[in-house]
Parts: structure tokens; C-alpha cells; sequence
């Protein structure tokens, strides 16, 4: 695919809003102006009859480079503080290495393009020169700036993001594509309804496959303190709350929140928060 050469300055934009767009409590995803109603794009289709993962990635690969974009990662955020926080649903589809690194050093924290996407509910289109200048008031500029230099060190000079439903009113799921491309000219209308439907069959596929959350079967075993730790922590307690209101010390929370984790396999508190409330809305 030939890309033309950008012109000298470009400006980070969001893509336009359609008429209903949005990101609505039920239903569809919201999707770019233009873009055709279908009931299955032929990705979605291919997905959800390919055997494993592998076969699923190389689909992905293939779609995500027809498009001149370099790379697909998807992962799961919650809403509920000022900034999107991540959930352990992360998806490497194309670039494991980016994906890891961009949960380890939680650059979601500070990504401009994360939270306008979350902001506004309609496609995010940029390119790396924008991002530092576009970076909200407050945000620390040092971290914004190593977010950057990471982007261009692994060739990630413009893209697309999309901010579509998750499993509640809080939670988004934020799939990328990225391309080694200077500029976001080259990303028209076309180009992005097509990364729309790249975008909707991942994260249709990866509904339609699960998450990580705790089955039913992780109730046996819980002790009534444990359930009601649970409960609290489901509806945004702080460790303090949940220990005044069960009569338990401080250590005594963390011991029983320690032994949870384990339980559940998540790395922290906001993880083991949002399994909870899964566990305990079925």
C-alpha cells in the first residue's frame, strides 16, 4: 500500500461522529460515519470458525496489513477514576512484546489518545508528533514523553483507536491498530471504516470466547468473611471501608484480600474488584 508524503504539520483529530454515535448502555458498537450495518463482517465470520489462536492471529496480521497499518493489541479498561484503569483481558494479536509493555509501564495512565477515545466514544486517528502537545493539563509530562519514545522506538507513528462496550457501564474495550506511517492523512474515510470492522470482529470474537473473570465455581470454598469482602469490594469500598464495616483490622482485610488474589490468579486490588462484581452479578 502506498502511503503519500505527509505534509510538514498535522493535527491530532478524533474521527467524525455520526449521527448516533456514542457509546450507548446497550446495543451496537459505535461505528464511523459511512460504515454499512452488517450483521457479521466476513473477519467476525472467519474468527469464530478458525480451530485456535494462532490461526486467529494470522487473520488478524493478514487484515491488519492490508490496511498499511504494522500492528492490532486490544485490552479491557474501567472508568471509574479520571483516568482509564487496565483489566487483565489484554489481547496480543499481532505484537505481544508492545502489549506487555505498555500494561507494565501502565501507559494507559497518561495516553492522550486512551483517554480521548474513552472521553468521546468515537474513533481516535492520530500520529506520534501530536501526542505530547495533546496530552490533558495535569498529566505528568515526563511519563507522557517516555510514552512517546517508546512508540517511535518500535515504529508506531500513527494509528486509530477505538473505544468499544465491555461488560458494564464502566468498561470499555480499547482496540488499536498502528501503523509505522508518518502522519494521519493516509487514514481517510475508507481506510477507517475498514479498521472499524477489523476493530468490531476482534472484540466481537473475544466476547463471544469469554473473559477472565471467576466462574460460578470460585464461590465453593469461600468463607462468609470472604464473601462479604467481596461484596464490599464490588461496590468501590476502600480497604478501610470494608474493615469498618466488618469489624476487621487493617492486617486482617489484607491477610483475606492476599489469600483472594491467590485465589483468583489477579495481579492487584482493581483486578480482583472487577472479577468480584462478575462473580457476584451472575
Amino acid at each position: 500500500m502506498e502511503i503519500e508524503t505527509p505534509p510538514e504539520r498535522e493535527t491530532f483529530r478524533i474521527a467524525p461522529r455520526p449521527a448516533h454515535a456514542g457509546l450507548p448502555l446497550f446495543g451496537a458498537a459505535p461505528r464511523p460515519a459511512g460504515a454499512r450495518v452488517q450483521a457479521a463482517p466476513p473477519l467476525l465470520r472467519r474468527l469464530l470458525e478458525a480451530g485456535d489462536d494462532n490461526t486467529r492471529r494470522q487473520l488478524v496480521r493478514e487484515a491488519v496489513a492490508a490496511l498499511g497499518f504494522q500492528s492490532l493489541g486490544s485490552c479491557w479498561v474501567t472508568l471509574r477514576h479520571a483516568w482509564p484503569e487496565a483489566l487483565p483481558n489484554e489481547k496480543a494479536w499481532t505484537d505481544g512484546d508492545w502489549v506487555r509493555q505498555y500494561l507494565g509501564e501502565a501507559f494507559f495512565e497518561i495516553d492522550p489518545r486512551m483517554h480521548e477515545a474513552t472521553q468521546t466514544g468515537v474513533p481516535c486517528v492520530w500520529h506520534v508528533d501530536e501526542l505530547e502537545r495533546r496530552a490533558p493539563l495535569g498529566t505528568p509530562r515526563a511519563r507522557v514523553a517516555r510514552f512517546v519514545s517508546a512508540l517511535r522506538h518500535n515504529r508506531m507513528h500513527s494509528g486509530v483507536l477505538f473505544a468499544l462496550p465491555g461488560h458494564g457501564l464502566h468498561e470499555r474495550h480499547m482496540v488499536g491498530l498502528l501503523s509505522p506511517a508518518s502522519g494521519s492523512h493516509w487514514i481517510n474515510d475508507r481506510v477507517l471504516q475498514q479498521a472499524w470492522a477489523v476493530a468490531f470482529s476482534v472484540h466481537q470474537c473475544q466476547l463471544h470466547q469469554g473473559s477472565t473473570a471467576p466462574s460460578e465455581d470460585d464461590r465453593a470454598g469461600l468463607t462468609a468473611v470472604q464473601h462479604h469482602i467481596l461484596s464490599r469490594l464490588a461496590t468501590g469500598e476502600s480497604d478501610k471501608a470494608i474493615a469498618a464495616g466488618l469489624g476487621l483490622s487493617l492486617h486482617k482485610v489484607d491477610y483475606h484480600m492476599r489469600l483472594l488474589r491467590k485465589r483468583f490468579g489477579v495481579r492487584n486490588r482493581l483486578q480482583l474488584s472487577q472479577g468480584a462484581a462478575r462473580l457476584l452479578a451472575r
